[in-house]
Parts: structure tokens; sequence; C-alpha cells
């Protein structure tokens, strides 16, 4: 009876169940789902009375008590500023305002996490290349690939729908990446490029190169692929210090990609 109750389960579930429930179990798949509940509700249980005994579990149907703490942090809204991290390092946090200055630090400074020691009277070289036909030029700093990465950022719907509102923005102003930017957009989960894509948002990041080109990790961790040719020359005879924008964390040196910090 058994394997009969086996075999008819299986001709309706998908076979990945069955071999969770069946194979590495020998039971039925329904005794192990009900063992799987009664698992769950036996956690939910333990986690409750852990929370009780140490004072941290809340019922509205309780009266309220005044919970005491070893520590306190406050946090000033009005003190939280819009930051970058970086240039190599991802808990090297630089405010906005101080982008431009920190940059010409690094350059001028020793190698190093925060230092490129590029001479002076080479900062401000201008690299002109040709780009499929298009003229084109780089020089310190200049941004090479962007992206809108999965890790972090794209969890959070509110900084999704600004990036799309951004975009819009961009568009109508008439505002355009330039073409040798590689540059992509890969949600965490389908989810967002659901809520992107019926808002209407999505074809004004379409419009600005931020195509969806997957889901999960990509250019936060190496997966952008290579550079256009052209640039790449362009960056490595020049000696160039090429710039990545992420909206992830994961700005480690030479992770991005090779030709750009």
């Amino acid at each position: 009876m058994t394997s009969g109750v086996t075999r008819t389960v299986r001709s309706e579930l998908a076979p990945s169940v069955c071999c969770s429930g069946v194979k590495h179990t020998g039971q039925p798949l329904w005794r192990w789902s009900v063992y799987k509940s009664v698992h769950r509700v036996l956690e939910v249980s333990m986690i409750e009375a852990y929370l009780r005994a140490n004072k941290m579990f809340v019922d509205k149907h309780e009266p309220e008590t005044e919970r005491v703490f070893s520590s306190y942090l406050e946090l000033d809204l009005s003190e939280v500023e819009p930051c970058v991290s970086g240039p190599k390092r991802p808990r090297d946090r630089v405010p906005l305002k101080e982008m431009k200055s920190d940059w010409h630090a690094c350059l001028d400074n020793e190698v190093g996490f925060k230092g490129y020691a590029v001479p002076k009277e080479q900062q401000g070289k201008v690299v002109k290349f040709d780009f499929h036909g298009r003229p084109a030029e780089i020089k310190h700093g200049s941004v090479v690939l962007a992206a809108i990465c999965s890790s972090t950022n794209t969890s959070n719907p509110s900084v999704m729908i600004g990036a799309g509102l951004v975009a819009k923005k961009a568009c109508e102003l008439g505002l355009e990446v330039k073409p040798w930017v590689k540059t992509s957009l890969t949600p965490g989960s389908v989810v967002a490029t659901e809520y992107l894509k019926h808002s209407g948002l999505q074809d004004y990041l379409n419009q600005q190169g931020f195509h969806v080109a997957a889901h999960g990790c990509a250019t936060c961790v190496g997966n952008s692929g290579d550079l256009d040719g052209s640039i790449s020359v362009a960056i490595t005879e020049n000696d160039i210090v090429a710039a990545t924008v992420l909206s992830a964390n994961r700005n480690f040196e030479g992770r991005v990609n090779p030709h750009s910090g």
C-alpha cells in the first residue's frame, strides 16, 4: 500500500519533490509533509520560548513593559547623507559631496588603497580613440562600466523605482550614457523586473542602456564580460585609471573588471 501511495503521488508532483520525499527518507510523501509541518511548529514554539525568556517577545495583547538594554543607539536622520565607497575597498566610505576632492587626492597619493600615484602632469591627459567609427575619448576617472546590481539595493522597491525615475528624468532632459560605457541591470528577483515593466519605468532604463541582463549576481562578481576591445586598448596603452560605478558593495580592486577600478 505504501508503494501504491508513493506511485500515485509521484505521477502528480515534480520528480525533485519525489526524490526528497522517497529516495532520501524511504517514507511516503504524505508522511514526509506531515513531519515537516510538525517540525516547523516545534521550531516556532522554540523561538517564541527563547524570545520570551530573554524578554524580547512582544505580544500586542499583553501589557506593554519598558525594555531595558545594555546600550542605546541614536540616529539623527538629518545627518544621513549620500555616500559612495572606494575607490578600491567597499568599506572606504566617501560622502558624495567630497567625491571630487577625494578622487583628486587618490590620484596624488602613493599607490595603495586610497592612491594611484599619477604624476601631476599626467592627471589631465585625454586619450582619443575610435569606437566603431565614432570619435571617443577617456581620461583618468572616466566611467567605462556602470551597473545596477542584484546585491543590496534591488531588494528595496523604493530604490529601484527611484532608479527608474532618474532614468525617466534623464530621458526627458535628453541625457544619454556614452556609447562606450558598458551598462547593465541585474535585479535580485523577477519581482523587481515585473514592477519596473508594469510601471513603464523599464522603458526609460532601456533607453539609457540598462537592459535586464540577468537575475542575481553578475557585474559585482566580475561576470560583466569584457569591455569593448577599443576601450580596453585605450586604457592599457595609455595607463588610464578608469572607473566602474556600481549600486552594489563589491568594488574590490580588479574584481569587477581588470581594466577598471
